[in-house]
C-alpha cells in the first residue's frame, strides 16, 4: 500500500537576519524530499516556492532575498513516490526579518602585544545586539572594526 510521508514536525526558526531567515525541523521517516513555500502574512501574498520543483533533501533551509521588516508565513511539505504530507505551517510572528542592531559607538585601542589587543567601546543607544563580532585585519594600514550581530 502506498503510504505518503506525515507532515514535518518541530518546524523552527534557527535565525533571522535582514533579507534571510534560517529554518529547520524534525526529519519524517519515510521522506526522501521536502517542499518549501513562503508568502508575506499581511496582506497576504501568494504561496511562492523556493526553487519552483525543486526538492530538498535536509530538513533545513535558509530562505533569502526577503523584505526587511515583513511577516512572513512558511509551510514545509515532505513527500515521497507516494505522495505529500500535509503543510507543517510555521506563523508570521516567528519569522519578520528586523533592521540590524545599531554599531557600537567610540571604538578605542586601549592596549596591545603582538597576539591580542584590549578595546572598549560605547554601546548603541538603541542596543539590540546580542554579542559583538571584531573583524582583524592583518594589513598594518588597516584600522580595527566592530560590528553587531543580531
Amino acid at each position: 500500500a502506498a503510504v505518503p510521508p506525515v507532515a514535518p514536525t518541530g518546524l523552527q526558526v534557527e535565525f533571522v537576519t535582514r533579507y534571510e531567515v534560517a529554518l529547520a525541523w524534525t526529519p519524517v521517516e519515510n521522506a526522501t524530499f521536502y517542499n518549501v513555500q513562503h508568502r508575506t502574512f499581511a496582506p497576504q501574498g501568494p504561496w511562492v516556492s523556493l526553487g519552483p520543483g525543486a526538492k530538498f533533501q535536509q530538513p533545513n533551509i535558509r530562505i533569502g532575498d526577503l523584505e526587511e521588516n515583513t511577516r512572513y508565513e512558511i509551510q514545509v511539505v515532505a513527500g515521497n513516490a507516494d505522495g505529500l504530507s500535509p503543510a507543517a505551517l510555521l506563523s508570521s510572528s516567528s519569522v519578520a526579518p528586523t533592521n540590524p542592531p545599531e554599531p557600537p559607538l567610540d571604538v578605542n585601542e586601549y592596549a596591545h602585544t603582538e597576539t591580542s589587543v584590549s578595546l572598549t567601546w560605547t554601546a548603541p543607544v538603541t542596543p539590540s545586539a546580542t554579542h559583538f563580532r571584531v573583524l582583524v585585519s592583518e594589513c598594518r594600514k588597516s584600522v580595527w572594526q566592530v560590528d553587531c550581530v543580531d
